[in-house]
């Protein structure tokens, strides 16, 4: 039996050739494989400047500029909004918003562009790199850990964002 995968998650397995147990991540995985090819090609032209777009990372992350770099909802928003439009779909509220130095764990609803499509909470972790928000997989920030282990040695989420973030599904 499979577990469920995230958003971030369906995108990052599709990253590294895995396949997802979710149906509504095809869609996703698809907008997403080209976010990651316009994130590598960004990187190869540098950063956009003003009011345009700034997009970089490598396979398994995808960042965006915004207006303002603080761990605040419209910044974060912004730059999620970036994220799942790839995949043509829509932020529709964040939920919460945690932040610890450079990271940030935000919970969204976020639905479909079609009409009749269901929303659906996904948990996302961000690091700020410079002025950019940047896509980080859990299941590397997060470290190597058992169920109900502690917090482990080579996780690089701060521990007080780390049980929110690695511990939920």
């Amino acid at each position: 039996m499979s577990t469920p995968v995230t958003l971030a998650e369906g995108w990052i397995c599709h990253a590294q050739g895995m396949k997802s147990s979710r149906p509504q991540v095809s869609r996703i995985v698809v907008g997403l494989a080209g976010l990651a090819c316009v994130a590598l090609l960004g990187g190869c032209t540098g950063a956009s400047t003003g009011g345009s777009e700034s997009v970089g990372g490598h396979s398994s992350e995808a960042g965006h500029g915004s207006a303002g770099s603080a761990c605040e909802e419209a910044a974060v928003g912004e730059t999620l909004g970036h994220i799942v439009g790839e995949a043509q779909m829509v932020v529709a509220s964040i939920d919460s918003l945690e932040c610890s130095g450079d990271w940030a764990s935000a919970s969204a609803t976020v639905a479909g562009r079609d009409e009749g499509s269901q929303p659906f909470a996904e948990v996302f972790l961000l690091q700020r790199d410079g002025d950019i928000w940047v896509l980080k997989a859990r299941e590397t920030a997060c470290g190597t850990f058992s169920p109900g282990g502690p917090r482990p040695t080579d996780a690089e989420v701060p521990a007080d964002l780390w049980e929110a973030v690695c511990l939920t599904s």
